[in-house]
């Protein structure tokens, strides 16, 4: 099986050999888990920075205006069943959570496939 790391190996061997631990193959795994996490951390802090870039180009909309159109008439249909104004706040309450939900998803897909696709370029 070959190794997949985003860290290359000769630095991971130059850290270890300037550590000291007795059992070599125990320490070198715990080192190589350690850089791996670090190095996703550093890689989803540039992934946040694309996404962020991401969002503030023009053209970033994933939804057509049809698709828009029949969300919004959907939503005005069920606000227009609300009987009350406590029964509208609670709909448009709902509505906000499913926005942020969706959103956080958002986030993690991208930055989740960010990483893969580091990481694949990496295996290649």
């Amino acid at each position: 099986m070959t190794r997949i790391s985003i860290v290359p190996f000769d630095k991971m061997v130059k850290i270890y050999t300037d550590s000291h631990h007795s059992n070599d193959l125990e320490a070198m795994k715990h080192l190589e888990t350690a850089y791996e996490h670090g190095m996703v951390e550093v890689i989803k802090e540039l992934a946040f920075t694309e996404l962020q870039k991401y969002e503030n180009t023009v053209n970033n909309r994933l939804l057509n205006h049809d698709t828009e159109k029949e969300v919004d008439n959907a939503f005005s249909h069920a606000v227009s069943l609300c009987n009350s104004n406590e029964q509208q706040n609670s709909l448009l309450d709902v509505e906000e959570a499913f926005n942020h939900r969706s959103a956080l998803e958002l986030e993690k897909y991208f930055i989740d496939g960010f990483i893969l696709g580091y990481k694949f370029l990496k295996k290649i």
